[in-house]
């Protein structure tokens, strides 16, 4: 598989914030407790500096509650749109071009960065994040900004919820809460405050944005029978991509966000990242998707390759609209064919599978292969 050097992947300005910077100061203090204080000596300036930031947050997370909290109580929320699918599989793409929707409101990186204050600290918090952030991701140089649709998994996040995304703070430690992939085994107080953590925030976008809410997240993949259930007529559109494409460019993702945003570098070694892919993809789909997406409601989920969302982007979303009887896709038109005559010269990462690695992938994930019409390339590997 590609390599890539320590300054590849760490191109993010240290003014930058970070996910963490959104966190009470008790959450990232239990955060960094969590990892056992093992922080690299090079990231003591970042601790302390998101720690400043934390415990600004809490306050202003507090100033919220009291001040708005019977309104977002109040709001009555319309089945949401989940986009769902393995990480680097083309959620994004979609999410950002239903987004162009006006019927629909979608969280961004700033509410993602700030879920428990963005309704107060918007005016003037905001433009200050325009400025600090990078114009592009470190990991596949995709447009960024503060108003672009965001996937809302980094809120839960910044709420203190026990998400897989913890890892990215010290990948060099256990991986944690990764039961809450599919739920299997979680805690109930773990699993109520993911819970409690999305209907306030989706609520909370819905105040500020009122409209019928198109989220993505990758790690709802394995959960989309607890949220069929926690959001009655909610809908679900998979994206499927051939994992030959998905593995290489998840272990660059990975990567490069604790390069950019943990208090560990990642080991140069990929072995264990590798591992931990796979371990994900056994929870999210083997033990996860595969077994619930059965158990949705006739009609509430829709299927779509990658490789159709890019070769004929017009048709794919046009699909999503008629599966679930969407109005205004005409109106919209124009707006997608802009977005994807902007997106269409973008070149993913150039990565390169050993033999070894893709002979794992086949073997592992064979049902997924299978069951999304994806053919294994046959390799000679060594006796």
């Amino acid at each position: 598989m590609s390599r890539f050097t320590d300054e590849e992947v760490n191109t993010y300005p240290f003014y930058s914030p970070r996910f963490w910077a959104g966190m009470s100061l008790p959450d990232y203090c239990q955060l960094i407790a969590d990892g056992r204080f093992r922080v690299s000596p090079w990231r003591y300036g970042m601790v302390a500096m998101v720690g400043g930031c934390a415990a600004v947050s809490g306050l202003l997370g507090l100033a919220q509650r009291a001040v708005m909290n019977r309104r977002i109580e109040s709001v009555e929320l319309q089945p949401p749109l989940f986009i769902i699918g393995h990480w680097r599989s083309g959620t994004t793409l979609l999410h950002e071009m239903l987004a162009l929707d006006p019927q629909f409101t979608y969280p961004t990186t700033f509410q993602c960065f700030v879920p428990g204050h963005f309704l107060i600290s918007r005016p003037w918090l905001e433009p200050l994040l325009r400025l600090l952030m990078p114009q592009t991701r470190p990991m596949d140089e995709m447009p960024t900004g503060p108003d672009l649709p965001q996937e809302e998994e980094f809120a839960l996040l910044g709420l203190g919820a026990p998400t897989p995304y913890r890892r990215i703070a010290f990948c060099r430690e256990p991986p944690p809460y990764l039961e809450m992939l599919n739920f299997e085994g979680a805690k109930e107080r773990h699993v109520a405050h993911v819970r409690r953590g999305l209907t306030r925030f989706y609520k909370s976008l819905v105040l500020h944005s009122p409209g019928r809410l198109v989220v993505k997240s990758p790690t709802h993949t394995g959960r989309i029978a607890a949220l069929a259930q926690w959001f009655p007529g909610a809908r679900f559109v998979h994206i499927s991509r051939h994992p030959h494409k998905i593995f290489p460019s998840t272990v660059h993702l990975w990567r490069s966000l604790a390069a950019v945003q943990g208090f560990q570098f990642p080991p140069s070694d990929d072995r264990e990242t590798q591992e931990y892919i796979h371990d994900c993809y056994q929870r999210m789909y083997v033990e996860g998707y595969f077994r619930q997406r059965d158990q949705l409601p006739a009609g509430s989920l829709l299927e779509i390759r990658f490789e159709d969302l890019v070769s004929k982007p017009i048709e794919s979303v046009r699909r999503v609209y008629e599966a679930f009887d969407l109005s205004g896709f005409d109106e919209v038109l124009p707006q997608v064919e802009a977005y994807w005559s902007e997106r269409s010269d973008h070149r993913s990462n150039r990565t390169r599978l050993d033999d070894p690695v893709r002979a794992e992938i086949d073997r592992r994930w064979s049902h997924y292969m299978e069951t999304f019409g994806y053919e294994k390339t046959p390799v000679a590997l060594p006796r």
